[in-house]
């Protein structure tokens, strides 16, 4: 006898043997109709705050351009604002911190219906699945931006990154 039919043995016999035989259909319900999501909750936790690091880092990516410690790699052809050409938008860091936003909402969401059910009988936990590959392939567009956006600049005045570097801001002193 396999372990699981072991387990399901033991919950038969549990139910048929107690003094209300409505223990074993009540029993029976809600082992059939609940599917533990603890762990896509913790895992979408995780991603939230993960994404929430990245979300700092695209608006301080934006700062730091916009102040000209770091500068866009022009692409050739590539008009950047429509009302000063010359200059570069930062979209990737703006796009990713967009979706970010997106990602967090829907992740969170999820994370915190998933634990909760009506008499443990209820069947929503379905509809919100349906939303993973949205909140994921979000994620993975936030993801894909930044990473853009990286390979996108260059070092601007280097005496300016020199006091981003030495600034107490950002703790390097």
């Amino acid at each position: 006898m396999s372990e699981k039919d072991t387990k399901v043995s033991e919950f038969f016999h549990s139910g048929c043997t107690s003094e209300d035989i409505n223990n074993l259909s009540h029993a029976l319900a809600l082992k059939e109709a609940i599917e533990p999501h603890d762990y896509i909750s913790k895992l979408f936790n995780l991603f939230t705050q993960f994404n929430n690091v990245l979300t700092g880092f695209d608006r301080d990516m934006w700062s730091y351009i916009s102040l000209g410690y770091f500068k866009q790699i022009p692409k050739a052809g590539e008009v950047g604002s429509s009302t000063m050409p010359h200059k570069i938008n930062p979209i990737d860091f703006e796009n990713s911190d967009g979706n970010l936003g997106q990602v967090n909402s829907i992740l969170s969401g999820i994370s915190m219906k998933l634990p909760i059910s009506r008499l443990q009988l209820d069947l929503t936990d379905l509809t919100v699945l349906r939303n993973l590959g949205m909140g994921l392939g979000h994620s993975l567009l936030a993801y894909k931006g930044t990473m853009r956006g990286i390979s996108k600049v260059q070092v601007g005045d280097p005496e300016l990154v020199l006091c981003l570097v030495t600034d107490d801001i950002v703790g390097y002193r």
